[in-house]
């Protein structure tokens, strides 16, 4: 169902990108009150975000599936190759138009990391087409896809300028930090967004008062020292585990949705997606699914 559901949102995706905007869809979040989101550098960049509005959440959803998508695409005999490699295509194509850069490293680790731990290391059943017509394919994928990524890398330089996505993430990070020392005992759980009205100019937040765009510092600033700390006593038992998971030779789903979860908590540290729906839940699903299977 999860695989179906990121199948669906990576064709809306591509389909708006290929209409210029949102179809007018119910689906689509906020869909009458804007025309699509624009990239902050430049106003003429349109980032599909399917059913959200916001291409970042999309796109760490995306991050999040890719790597069993990937892996289960070259495992024959696995449950529908055929379908898994379709999805696949569709999401990388669509994680490439949601603009993301942040999205776009984070994914080509976690594919990297899916081939290096898992497809080489088993009998990768590649398709004859594939490898027959593999040039035939990244040329034209160089082709169409080359300028969107290189324009969009090129106005990295413009995310540490005064009001750059850089700066303002910095800022988070400050305004959370600071809480951490005032606040030692946390502000409770979606509080900071509304804190940080009462004490700074909504200049210095750039005029978007939302959580802190950094796991930590989104825990920190809600649960204090002490929740942080058993924050991080937590993720370091989920990474001691799904390492062992990973290195091991069974269980072929459970790598799939272990990679997914790092991408999450990777994607994390640029996005405030600690109690964001649905990628939160889909990563806790995906942790429940692993725990399950072993």
């Amino acid at each position: 169902i999860i695989f179906i559901y990121g199948l669906l949102l990576a064709s809306l995706v591509v389909v708006q990108k290929v209409n210029g905007g949102p179809l007018g869809l119910a689906i689509e979040e906020r869909y009458a009150e804007h025309a699509g989101r624009f990239a902050d550098e430049s106003s003429s960049l349109y980032r599909p975000g399917g059913i959200f509005w916001d291409a970042n959440l999309t796109s760490s959803i995306l991050i999040m599936l890719l790597p069993s998508w990937f892996i289960f695409s070259l495992k024959k005999g696995w449950f529908h190759q055929g379908f898994m490699m379709i999805c696949f295509a569709i999401g990388s194509l669509a994680l490439i138009f949601t603009a993301s850069r942040a999205s776009w490293v984070i994914g080509a680790i976690i594919l990297l990391l899916s081939y290096q731990l898992i497809i080489k290391k088993t009998k990768a059943q590649i398709p004859v087409w594939l490898i027959k017509y593999r040039w035939i394919i990244l040329g034209s994928l160089i082709v169409f896809l080359f300028p969107i990524i290189i324009n969009r890398l090129a106005s990295l330089t413009q995310a540490f300028n005064d009001n750059g996505g850089a700066v303002y993430r910095l800022r988070h990070l400050q305004m959370a930090a600071h809480f951490l020392v005032t606040r030692p005992f946390g502000l409770g759980l979606n509080v900071y967004q509304y804190e940080i009205l009462n004490q700074w100019r909504p200049e210095y937040y750039m005029f978007d008062s939302t959580p802190a765009h950094n796991l930590f510092a989104q825990v920190g600033a809600a649960l204090g020292i002490g929740g942080l700390l058993l924050f991080f006593k937590f993720i370091h038992r989920i990474i001691v585990q799904g390492r062992i998971w990973l290195v091991s030779k069974e269980k072929i789903l459970t790598k799939g949705l272990i990679l997914g979860c790092l991408g999450y908590l990777l994607a994390s540290q640029f996005y405030p997606w600690w109690l964001t729906s649905p990628v939160s839940g889909i990563m806790w699903l995906f942790l429940g699914i692993a725990y399950v299977q072993h």
